[in-house]
């Protein structure tokens, strides 16, 4: 017993399951599952209710768990005493990113309904449509407190990681400490509970984890003993942990969202935004209405981007378009250089670059872009009203395109 206990005492970590949220839906799945004998079914019962807001509690004869089934991550059933039949959908979601209309899609299932565009929709399922709406529950699992997007978002119910860690060390509280699967439990509580520590620590002090915001790019072959020893020594445990587990880009995210959250809700402003991420670094998009050409009717995307610390003021062509990538950078190339000498005081060098697609790549499109240097050391709130100029340029871009903006 003695040698299995010190095998557990790394395994989570040691397998990297910080981000691998695959591995934390078949953790949660299987506590709650009847294989699971830590816990009793009253306590999963409870923590199955705590975990979706549900109070009081209610206890349940029957839990059945399904991990990844119609896409979707966590899907459980239950029956109570008097036979009343629930479902219950977790969405988890640790380094990936909501997209398209996920969420709206999984109400859809559970519903029975058809999924797609017709004449190509297909029936996924109909064992849940006879379940009452009212017994049909969406938790949205996620690190930090993110908005549930899409027209169903009011019927899903935003959980963390935080919330999750205290629920689980409650109900260990109540479980059987003498069984093996209690000192599995225990373990996974300590692995996200070491993981909740390692952001609450790095958005509380940011500027002490540089490297959060220089490596995230980097392979776990580039991080040698050395290179972890030298982030310990300038950011103890904390640093180590996040660059062991590769966690630098959602921490990133986790950033970016609050401290965007935080402006807007300061400034009362509303913008159609999201955080997506490329080469190991987030990004903030600010998405506004599309233009259109006044005199071809040819329609662009615009978008306000926000990563690394380079704003970038963006136009691209729609996908749907004739346009070869080509004539539409001729369209639009003269315009850029223009207001970008301007910014840059008549000079065709400065801080304002021009930046067009690359030769091998298929997309289209073109943008200006201004870099802050250590940003993450910087008074955001100062960062920030670089969006007003941002949004002034792209005026600008539009009108001397001989564009109008049009709904999307």
């Amino acid at each position: 017993m003695f040698t299995i206990i010190l095998w557990l005492v790394n395994f989570f970590n040691a397998i990297g399951i910080a981000d691998i949220e695959r591995v934390h839906s078949s953790v949660i799945g299987w506590m709650l599952s009847d294989g699971c004998k830590a816990l009793g079914l009253d306590v999963k019962s409870i923590l199955l209710c705590k975990l979706f807001g549900k109070e009081p509690s209610r206890f349940f004869s029957t839990i059945t768990v399904n991990v990844e089934i119609f896409n979707i991550d966590i899907l459980i059933e239950t029956e109570d005493e008097p036979q009343t039949k629930e479902c219950w959908i977790i969405e988890n979601k640790i380094k990936s990113n909501q997209h398209g209309n996920q969420l709206d899609k999984y109400v859809q299932i559970i519903a029975g309904e058809k999924i797609g565009k017709e004449p190509k929709a297909k029936l996924i399922t109909e064992k849940y449509k006879e379940i009452p709406e009212e017994h049909r529950h969406f938790c949205f699992l996620t690190l930090i407190d993110e908005k549930p997007q899409g027209g169903s978002q009011q019927k899903w119910l935003n959980s963390t990681y935080e919330k999750l860690y205290g629920i689980l060390a409650c109900a260990l509280g109540n479980g059987n400490k003498k069984h093996e699967h209690w000192i599995i439990l225990n373990e996974y509580a300590k692995c996200i509970k070491e993981m909740n520590d390692a952001l609450s620590d790095f958005l509380n002090h940011p500027t002490n984890y540089s490297q959060v915001f220089t490596d995230g790019s980097k392979r776990k072959d580039e991080k040698d003993a050395q290179y972890l020893q030298n982030i310990e020594t300038a950011s103890g445990k904390f640093g180590c942990f996040i660059s062991k587990c590769g966690l630098e880009t959602i921490f990133q995210k986790c950033y970016l969202g609050k401290r965007w959250n935080e402006y807007l809700e300061n400034t009362k402003k509303e913008h159609k935004w999201s955080i997506s991420e490329s080469r190991g670094n987030a990004a903030l998009d600010i998405h506004y209405p599309m233009i259109e050409d006044n005199s071809t009717r040819e329609k662009y995307y615009t978008q306000i981007e926000f990563q690394n610390g380079t704003f970038k003021v963006q136009i691209t062509l729609s996908k749907e378009t004739t346009f070869q990538k080509n004539i539409f950078l001729n369209r639009w190339e003269r315009v850029f250089e223009e207001i970008r000498n301007e910014l840059n005081n008549g000079k065709k060098t400065g801080r304002w670059r021009k930046n067009l697609s690359k030769s091998n790549n298929n997309s289209r499109y073109i943008s200006l872009s201004f870099k802050v240097v250590n940003w993450w050391e910087k008074n955001l709130s100062d960062v920030w009203k670089m969006i007003e100029i941002c949004e002034n340029i792209r005026e600008k871009l539009i009108e001397n395109g001989n564009c109008k903006e049009v709904n999307s």
